[in-house]
Protein backbone atom coordinates (compact mmCIF):
# COMPACT_ATOMS: atom_id res chain seq x y z
CA UNK A 1 0.00 0.00 0.00
CA UNK A 2 1.45 3.69 -1.39
CA UNK A 3 1.22 6.26 1.00
CA UNK A 4 -1.55 8.07 -1.11
CA UNK A 5 -3.42 5.23 -0.38
CA UNK A 6 -2.76 5.30 3.38
CA UNK A 7 -3.88 8.68 3.24
CA UNK A 8 -7.24 8.04 1.54
CA UNK A 9 -7.75 5.40 4.19
CA UNK A 10 -7.41 7.10 7.22
CA UNK A 11 -9.86 9.57 5.37
CA UNK A 12 -12.38 7.09 4.36
CA UNK A 13 -12.00 4.41 6.74
CA UNK A 14 -10.50 1.84 5.51
CA UNK A 15 -12.40 1.44 1.87
CA UNK A 16 -9.04 2.19 -0.58
CA UNK A 17 -6.79 -0.80 -1.10
CA UNK A 18 -4.32 0.16 -3.57
CA UNK A 19 -4.44 4.10 -5.46
CA UNK A 20 -2.98 3.43 -8.63
CA UNK A 21 -2.58 7.03 -10.26
CA UNK A 22 -1.64 5.92 -13.89
CA UNK A 23 -5.74 4.19 -14.13
CA UNK A 24 -6.85 7.80 -13.82
CA UNK A 25 -3.96 9.71 -14.96
CA UNK A 26 -2.57 7.47 -17.49
CA UNK A 27 1.08 8.28 -18.99
CA UNK A 28 1.29 10.89 -21.49
CA UNK A 29 3.79 11.07 -24.35
CA UNK A 30 5.21 14.67 -25.28
CA UNK A 31 2.74 14.83 -27.99
CA UNK A 32 -0.16 13.87 -26.24
CA UNK A 33 0.71 15.98 -24.07
CA UNK A 34 1.26 19.09 -25.96
CA UNK A 35 -1.81 18.53 -28.26
CA UNK A 36 -3.92 19.02 -25.04
CA UNK A 37 -2.23 21.97 -23.96
CA UNK A 38 -2.96 23.46 -27.59
CA UNK A 39 -6.79 22.68 -27.19
CA UNK A 40 -6.91 24.02 -23.93
CA UNK A 41 -5.00 27.38 -25.61
CA UNK A 42 -7.35 27.60 -28.64
CA UNK A 43 -10.37 26.70 -26.25
CA UNK A 44 -9.37 30.06 -23.79
CA UNK A 45 -8.24 32.14 -26.87
CA UNK A 46 -11.98 31.32 -28.10
CA UNK A 47 -13.88 32.71 -24.76
CA UNK A 48 -11.58 35.50 -24.70
CA UNK A 49 -13.17 36.58 -27.94
CA UNK A 50 -16.33 36.04 -27.28
CA UNK A 51 -15.77 38.35 -23.77
CA UNK A 52 -14.15 40.89 -25.68
CA UNK A 53 -16.73 40.75 -28.52
CA UNK A 54 -19.36 41.39 -26.24
CA UNK A 55 -17.76 44.11 -24.26
CA UNK A 56 -16.96 45.73 -27.64
CA UNK A 57 -20.84 45.56 -28.35
CA UNK A 58 -21.50 47.03 -24.85
CA UNK A 59 -19.08 49.66 -25.65
CA UNK A 60 -20.16 50.63 -28.67
CA UNK A 61 -23.80 50.82 -27.76
CA UNK A 62 -22.69 53.68 -24.76
CA UNK A 63 -20.46 55.38 -27.67
CA UNK A 64 -23.73 55.85 -29.49
CA UNK A 65 -26.20 56.61 -26.54
CA UNK A 66 -23.74 59.36 -25.88
CA UNK A 67 -23.84 60.68 -29.67
CA UNK A 68 -27.42 61.10 -29.29
CA UNK A 69 -27.36 62.61 -26.05
CA UNK A 70 -24.31 65.11 -27.40
CA UNK A 71 -26.56 65.51 -30.69
CA UNK A 72 -29.91 66.88 -28.47
CA UNK A 73 -27.90 68.36 -26.65
CA UNK A 74 -26.56 70.57 -29.54
CA UNK A 75 -29.98 71.42 -30.99
CA UNK A 76 -31.11 72.42 -27.60
CA UNK A 77 -28.10 74.65 -27.21
CA UNK A 78 -28.82 75.92 -30.75
CA UNK A 79 -32.51 76.55 -29.75
CA UNK A 80 -31.48 78.36 -26.67
CA UNK A 81 -29.31 80.68 -28.70
CA UNK A 82 -31.93 81.62 -30.45
CA UNK A 83 -34.47 82.30 -28.20
CA UNK A 84 -31.60 84.31 -26.20
CA UNK A 85 -31.19 86.70 -29.68
CA UNK A 86 -34.89 87.03 -30.17
CA UNK A 87 -35.34 88.18 -26.60
CA UNK A 88 -31.98 90.75 -26.77
CA UNK A 89 -32.90 91.95 -30.24
CA UNK A 90 -32.75 95.69 -30.28
CA UNK A 91 -36.39 96.55 -31.79
CA UNK A 92 -38.07 94.41 -28.64
CA UNK A 93 -35.99 96.12 -26.32
CA UNK A 94 -36.77 99.84 -27.83
CA UNK A 95 -40.66 98.68 -27.90
CA UNK A 96 -40.37 97.18 -24.16
CA UNK A 97 -38.82 100.75 -22.85
CA UNK A 98 -41.38 102.78 -24.94
CA UNK A 99 -44.38 101.13 -23.79
CA UNK A 100 -43.50 99.61 -20.17
CA UNK A 101 -41.55 101.88 -18.88
CA UNK A 102 -42.65 105.33 -21.25
CA UNK A 103 -39.52 106.36 -22.36
CA UNK A 104 -38.28 108.48 -25.45
CA UNK A 105 -34.63 109.00 -27.02
CA UNK A 106 -33.54 112.25 -26.31
CA UNK A 107 -33.72 115.04 -28.41
CA UNK A 108 -30.43 117.08 -29.94
CA UNK A 109 -31.41 120.24 -27.87
CA UNK A 110 -31.39 117.69 -24.66
CA UNK A 111 -27.76 115.82 -25.20
CA UNK A 112 -25.20 117.26 -22.74
CA UNK A 113 -21.73 116.61 -23.66
CA UNK A 114 -19.21 116.72 -20.85
CA UNK A 115 -15.13 117.17 -21.36
CA UNK A 116 -13.07 114.75 -20.62
CA UNK A 117 -10.44 115.52 -18.33
CA UNK A 118 -7.47 113.08 -18.68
Amino acid sequence: MNAIAKTLNAQYGGQVKNYNPSLIFPKLNQQTFILCFLVILVFCSATMIIFVQAKDRLAFAKLSQLQNRRDNLHVRFSQLLLEQDTWAAPIRIATIATKRYKMVAPKAKQIILLPYNA
